[in-house]
């Protein structure tokens, strides 16, 4: 199983704690994972890689995993981005991408949920899809301190750009997401979060 960004350790962790004889492979284009090796378990390994030109060869892994990495790409970008994600995973094996839905400019994170064909025109076949609304730090603990910690790495990668956007400093910024947390919490509020996923034929045209 081959994931890419690496913001989703702890459940990979989890996954190959659990699956001892599968190995796993952990990526991401910078080296966000260095404190997290000497904890990792012998069947999970980790590389700093680009997901347009991954360093496998075709047809190398059974299931390809992408979360959390909509904001990573421009819309025009992803079908060369499937692609090669579909390039890596071996005939009969599956392709699933995880992420939230919203949109800024050209950062189309409802992609997957306007563009599904990109998927079907990438090669793969059975395609679904499910979307879920996650409570946002409220709930149960498991989920309200998952759900915030995610959205608190994701407004953390944006930040550059939603201070430029929103013509605010850091500082600002920062300010404005611990309010906006304590709001999720006493509003109770809601994030749309989709899978998108596939199947890589087994004959290949």
């Amino acid at each position: 199983m081959f994931t890419l960004t690496c913001y989703t350790f702890p459940h990979f962790q989890e996954m190959a704690n659990t699956h001892p004889a599968s190995e796993f492979t952990a990526a991401d284009i910078v080296d966000t994972f260095s404190d997290s090796i000497s904890s990792a378990p012998a069947n999970l390994n980790f590389l700093v890689a680009n997901t347009r030109d991954l360093p496998f060869p075709d047809n190398h892994f059974d299931f390809v995993y992408q979360a959390m990495s909509m904001a990573s790409f421009r819309e025009r970008e992803w079908p060369s981005v499937i692609r090669e994600l579909v390039r890596v995973t071996k005939p009969g094996g599956w392709v699933e991408l995880f992420d939230a839905m919203m949109s800024m400019r050209d950062v189309n994170l409802n992609y997957l949920f306007l563009k599904e064909d990109a998927l079907e025109e990438a090669g793969l076949e059975n395609i679904g899809r499910v979307i879920q609304s996650i409570p946002m730090g409220w709930g149960p603990v498991e989920i309200a301190e998952q759900s915030l910690m995610g959205l608190r790495g994701l407004m953390e990668a944006l930040k550059p750009q939603m201070c430029l956007a929103l013509g605010l400093g850091e500082d600002e910024f920062d300010d404005m997401m611990t309010e906006a947390e304590r709001e999720f919490v006493t509003h109770k509020q809601f994030w749309d979060m989709m899978s998108v996923w596939g199947r890589k034929p087994v004959t290949q045209n």
